[in-house]
Formats: structure tokens, C-alpha cells, sequence
């Protein structure tokens, strides 16, 4: 009977070693790409929170409705101040007190503008 061999050559070794450091350069480059990609999306998705709010009021126009079972969030159209008219989506609650003819509290945010959570009601205190 031979005896195994329980210890590895140094040029074993080394090959085992250069094989190794060639697959990890493309796991290196793999996971590079994806954490920039990542960080890429994330810088994307945050701009317009870097961006100072402002609130406003338009006058609601009408309103609209939008496909869903339970039927939020509602869909306000409203006539800005300088007379364009936007189709905006907001939650039931904000607009229980709104009429069309009534003014509504918007918030812009950059190109964005969105209803305030306190809609066509007292602003809150």
C-alpha cells in the first residue's frame, strides 16, 4: 500500500494561489460595479429631498378618480397661481373639507408639487 501525500508542494501551492487571484479580480470588478450602481441610484433618488420646500395655495378645479379597489389616493385637479392647472394625487383625509371653487395648500419641492397633508382644512396647530 502507498502512502498518500498529506502535505502540498510550494508550486502547488502557488498555482492554487494564481488561479485564485484570477478569479478574484473579476469578483472585485463585479462588486465594484454594483455598489457604484447603487450609489449612483440612491444620489438619483434623494435630489429632490436636497431641494427647499415651499408652501402655496391653488384653487381646486375638479376632481378625478383613480382605478383602485379602495379609491386612494384621490385625484385633485388644481389651478396654480400662475394659471396652469395640475393633476395631483392626495390622500382622502386631506381633501374631506374641499369643494371645486375652494383653495387648497400645496407644497412644491422642486419641480414637485404635492398636497399638504392638511388639504382644504385649518392648518394644523
Amino acid at each position: 500500500m502507498r502512502k498518500r501525500r498529506l502535505h502540498r508542494s510550494w508550486s502547488d501551492i502557488a498555482l492554487s494561489l494564481r488561479s485564485a487571484a484570477r478569479d478574484c479580480w473579476k469578483i472585485a470588478l463585479f462588486l465594484g460595479g454594483f455598489a457604484a450602481l447603487i450609489l449612483g441610484a440612491a444620489s438619483l433618488a434623494s435630489h429632490n429631498r436636497r431641494q427647499p420646500t415651499s408652501e402655496d395655495e391653488a384653487v381646486v378645479m375638479r376632481f378625478g378618480s383613480r382605478p383602485s379597489k379602495y379609491a386612494e389616493p384621490a385625484i385633485v385637479i388644481v389651478r396654480l397661481r400662475d394659471g396652469s392647472s395640475r393633476q395631483l394625487l392626495a390622500a382622502q383625509a386631506s381633501l374631506r373639507l374641499c369643494r371645486p371653487g375652494s383653495r387648497i395648500r400645496i407644497v412644491r419641492q422642486g419641480g414637485a408639487i404635492r398636497v399638504a397633508a392638511q388639504g382644504c382644512g385649518s392648518p394644523a396647530s
